[in-house]
């Protein structure tokens, strides 16, 4: 099973804050998750656990690594919150609640969250909502375009000796507003293989591939000589691919990929996680391939809207722009 639904039961007047916020870190309005997301992290991980084990969820980490997406119903989340924000970027202090859910499954699973410096401004938080300038932007603010079939950071490394920082192991989401309804689309990617050619999948092993970087980040960067995918220590794959941005000059290669994008296209265990508000999802970004299909904002300030953060497995290193601010990479 490729998702792992942890479903809450309801609490007295439920919604995110008298759920898990009651006897978490009271000073973390104080605290910018940019600047120190170890606290948040940590409180976070602390308050969440405790929701988990009171609904009779013990929460090892091992859990979410025989799974490719975990996904914690039921915490739900107060009436009143801020208008989706159309600029692109939020104000944490009034996302307290949520942010605490979104950086307490961080911890639990293991993981350290992080940004890359030239996407998002530099920030750990990225606000998935509707930005009224990105319309043809192919991007998780732009809203009139399909987001084809991708992993995030494909053409940043994986599991290669590198002085780069990997591209995210975990896509870690909350959902603040769900209008209009456009669930996590994703497809497994052993699903997918399973009906490649061995000789495709052979081609696909090798470092013959060009990966751009998407129109979320600020200088393009193009990625050469990369495989699109890795075996695994046990026996699996990893991926790193992006349907509208991985190239080949390679006559092999462009046949390869053409069947390896069918495959996706065609798969025929296609996963969709509807997140209702307060709702937390993780994503194995190295096992999955997801999709975002067009939708159109109405602009009335309550959008779908969810908060997303990069996680690394806490055990891999990253690779800083500056000491001073430990998890915004190059």
């Amino acid at each position: 099973m490729s998702v792992l639904k942890l479903k809450l039961s309801p609490m007295d007047g439920c919604g995110i804050t008298p759920c898990y916020m009651s006897g978490a870190c009271p000073d973390l309005a104080d605290v910018d998750p940019d600047v120190d997301p170890d606290t948040w992290e940590r409180e976070g991980g602390r308050a969440l656990l405790r929701v988990l084990e009171s609904n009779g969820f013990p929460f090892p980490e091992e859990m979410v690594h025989n799974h490719q997406a975990l996904h914690i119903a039921g915490l739900g989340i107060t009436k009143l919150r801020p208008e989706t924000p159309y600029s692109g970027k939020s104000n944490y202090k009034e996302l307290l609640a949520p942010l605490t859910a979104l950086f307490g499954a961080v911890k639990l699973i293991g993981g350290k969250s992080f940004s890359f410096a030239n996407e998002n401004s530099g920030a750990i938080i990225r606000d998935i909502a509707p930005r009224k300038d990105a319309e043809k932007e192919i991007s998780s603010q732009g809203w009139a375009h399909e987001l084809h079939w991708h992993m995030d950071g494909a053409f940043k490394p994986l599991i290669e000796v590198s002085q780069r920082t990997p591209a995210p192991r975990w896509l870690v989401f909350v959902s603040i507003y769900n209008c209009p309804e456009t669930p996590i689309t994703f497809v497994d990617l052993d699903e997918v293989i399973k009906t490649l050619k061995p000789s495709v999948i052979k081609t696909l092993l090798l470092p013959i591939f060009d990966v751009c970087s998407p129109a979320s980040f600020s200088p393009p960067e193009l990625s050469k000589n990369f495989a699109i995918l890795f075996k695994t220590s046990s026996g699996g794959f990893f991926s790193r691919y992006n349907q509208s941005l991985t190239r080949t000059t390679k006559r092999a290669g462009v046949d390869a990929l053409a069947e390896f994008s069918r495959a996706v296209r065609e798969c025929a265990k296609v996963h969709k996680v509807n997140a209702r508000p307060g709702d937390v999802v993780v994503l194995d970004n190295w096992r999955t391939l997801h999709m975002r299909p067009a939708y159109k904002p109405r602009w009335d300030g309550t959008d779908r809207w969810l908060l997303r953060v990069y996680a690394a497995e806490k055990h891999r290193q990253i690779f800083p722009v500056n000491e001073s601010v430990p998890r915004v990479c190059g």
